[in-house]
């Protein structure tokens, strides 16, 4: 039993609102911080199925690391920006989502792009309040951390083994009005 979001759905939900915030045609960044991390691989390859399915090319998805590090971030945003003006959007399956903030603000660009990003802390949630980041798709790390000791004990205490697979997978969205 896994207790946790399925991280490929969760990035399928950034493609799925990318794909209708950004024209078809329009060109899109995809980071993540590392390609050998599994969680940000998941992300991004739902990210990328969904992108396709809704008829975005992989020619029209630029991907890049940024190794967690907000001067990575920020230098590979920075850098998109001044090769690609045309930039219409940027998916952050990595953290330092500020970094990527500070780079559209610094290029002139905030509120020309959308910004879509996953999980909740204070920083996003002021991004979010500001209008600099569009969406965020968060964890629910208060069910991650309670449900399994609740499966435990269940199993422990009343013989209830989990169920296989995957619990507390739910996928929300978050945006400025409903914070």
């Amino acid at each position: 039993c896994f207790v946790g979001q399925d991280l490929y759905r969760a990035g399928r939900m950034a493609g799925e609102l990318m794909s209708r915030c950004v024209r078809p045609g329009g060109l899109v960044l995809a980071t993540v911080g590392n390609r050998r991390f599994d969680g940000h691989c998941q992300r991004l390859n739902g990210f990328l199925a969904r992108m396709a399915e809704r008829g975005f090319p992989a020619e029209q998805i630029l991907t890049a690391e940024t190794f967690n590090d907000y001067q990575t971030t920020y230098r590979v945003v920075a850098e998109t920006l001044e090769r690609h003006p045309d930039l219409a959007g940027i998916y952050l399956a990595n953290l330092h989502v500020s970094g990527c903030v500070e780079a559209v603000r610094a290029a002139g660009r905030q509120g020309q792009l959308r910004v879509i990003c996953h999980d909740i802390n204070e920083s996003i949630r002021r991004l979010l309040l500001e209008g600099s980041v569009d969406f965020t798709i968060p964890q629910d790390f208060e069910q991650q951390g309670y449900l399994p000791l609740i499966l435990l004990r269940d199993y422990l205490r009343r013989g209830i083994p989990p169920e296989a697979g995957r619990a507390g997978g739910g996928i929300g969205i978050l945006c400025a009005e409903n914070l």
